[in-house]
């Protein structure tokens, strides 16, 4: 199966040129649907799957000080998951 979604990337940040930089990032992914013909035992089966499509969100921030002997960098993220396709 094949997929033309449109799957965006938004990037925004912020730099202060004193060692700061704080970002915020979001984007749209997908992967296509299918059928599997086997089951978890390897007997053929007849099962569709639906796309997945997830909406992933990330906020951070780095930091180093004017003498470079300390770097800071932390992140956060989110990921809302639609028809997960998760492989057993």
């Amino acid at each position: 199966m094949s997929s033309s979604k449109f799957t965006p990337r938004v990037n925004l940040s912020y730099n202060n040129n004193n060692g700061f930089l704080a970002y915020a990032t979001f984007a749209k992914g997908t992967k296509p649907g299918g059928v599997d013909t086997t089951d978890q035992n390897g007997n053929v089966a007849d099962g569709e799957f639906l796309p997945e499509s997830v909406d992933a969100f990330e906020l951070g921030g780095k930091f180093v000080t004017d003498d470079r002997r300390l770097t800071v960098n932390a992140a956060l993220f989110y990921s809302i998951y639609k028809d997960q396709q998760i492989g057993t």
